[in-house]
């Protein structure tokens, strides 16, 4: 991250700038995607902490889907090798405030959708 002169999303390998354009279309293209795949989760879990946690992905990858794991396609997407990319320095990125509001919001939503599930 040191050879960047300022927080970059999804960089340019050769100028290492943003790749803004590329960026916004992932955005544009993927959001709706998530939003289903969100709703989807709400629906088909019968227990809370398996919807948020990465965990259970482990040995059923095609079975199971999770927050988590929506929550960090955002970050390898907006991020690539730039800073939202790199968990050491995503919080330096003004992105991944934004971004995590917006997860914990979500979060908080589906919880109360959903809190009769919690054991």
């Amino acid at each position: 991250m040191l050879r960047y002169a300022s927080t970059v999303r999804c960089p340019d390998r050769r100028t290492l700038e943003s790749q803004i354009g590329e960026i916004e279309s992932y955005v544009r293209s993927g959001a709706a995607n998530i939003c289903e795949q969100t709703i989807l989760l709400v629906a088909s879990y019968e227990k809370y902490s398996p919807f948020c946690s990465k965990k259970w992905l482990q040995g059923k990858p095609a079975v199971y889907e999770s927050l988590e794991n929506l929550h960090d396609i955002i970050h390898g997407q907006v991020g690539g090798e730039g800073h939202m990319g790199d968990i050491a320095y995503a919080g330096f990125d003004p992105v991944f405030w934004l971004h995590h509001t917006l997860v914990h919001r979500r979060h908080c939503f589906t919880f109360l959708a959903t809190q009769h599930l919690v054991s």
